[in-house]
């Protein structure tokens, strides 16, 4: 009776399990596993803080205080303050990269329309302030949301990369699905408005351009907030502009005269589109 006894008593080999009718053995290791388990835990929330606040540091204490005084002394300016001199500069600056725009569209638009004809270059036309517009808004969704991502220590010097290929990506997917989608009105508008129908090869011009402008817009929208915080040190806000929408507008007025000629000449070629009408 006194060996079974001890050998109830003795303690369990490296590996083997408990009885059943051990309960004290069974509680101690579940204990044993429930501290392992909430140090993994500590651990890893120690990770995480520490790679927070690396983030945090990564922003030096004087760039925290200049953009402190900026911000502080904006918002005790009157209006004549705010609006001169940097504001009115930018708006300058952004007149002088428009200037091509006009210049692109007044001298190449004239080949443009001896190529495809009156009817389709005025809807091509047509179709420049609306495709203007939409990667604008891509841009300015892209220059908002890298600003605050600037401000609130999600992008920093350290991490900027990762943040712009992120912005890259999400621009070339919205390029695509944004530019099948006026594609699409494109061909329906063909169908509505020319005498031969359908005109496939104008709606992939379109479409293509549309594509184009968006990818550029990413591109500029997310560049300029980025270049003008951690290169120029400047105010983002004010000077984003000109990049922003003034590069896009010279891009995407390339795309809807240049581009767009190339691609309705090969889509002629290949028979999606009546042949060119001479004027």
């Amino acid at each position: 009776m006194a060996m079974a006894e001890a050998r109830m008593e003795a303690p369990l080999l490296a590996g083997q399990v408990p009885s059943p009718c051990r309960p004290g053995r069974s509680l101690s290791s579940a204990s044993n596993g429930s501290l392992v388990n909430a140090f993994a835990i500590g651990q890893r929330l120690e990770e995480e803080l520490e790679s927070v606040f690396s983030s945090i540091r990564s922003q030096s204490t004087e760039d925290l205080f200049a953009e402190d005084e900026k911000n502080r002394q904006y918002a005790a300016a009157g209006p004549l303050k705010r609006a001169f001199p940097e504001r009115y500069a930018a708006l300058l600056v952004t007149l002088a990269v428009e200037v091509p725009v006009a210049l692109i569209i007044s001298g190449g638009s004239k080949d443009l329309r001896r190529l495809i004809g009156v009817e389709r270059y005025t809807l091509l036309l047509a179709f420049l302030p609306l495709t203007s517009a939409i990667s604008g808004n891509v841009g300015l969704q892209a220059s908002t949301l890298t600003t605050r991502a600037i401000s609130h220590g999600d992008c920093t010097k350290a991490t900027y990369l990762r943040w712009l290929r992120a912005e890259l990506l999400t621009a070339a997917l919205l390029s695509v699905v944004t530019g099948l989608a006026v594609a699409l009105l494109a061909l329906l508008w063909t169908h509505a408005t020319f005498e031969e129908g359908w005109d496939v090869g104008f709606a992939i011009t379109v479409g293509l351009s549309q594509a184009f402008s968006i990818a550029i817009a990413g591109l500029t929208g997310t560049c300029a907030p980025l270049i003008f915080t951690f290169i120029f040190h400047g105010d983002a806000g004010k000077w984003a502009g000109p990049m922003e929408t003034a590069v896009q507008d010279v891009a995407g007025s390339f795309a809807m005269v240049y581009v767009a000629q190339w691609v309705l000449l090969q889509c002629i070629r290949l028979g999606l589109s009546p042949a060119v009408v001479k004027v």
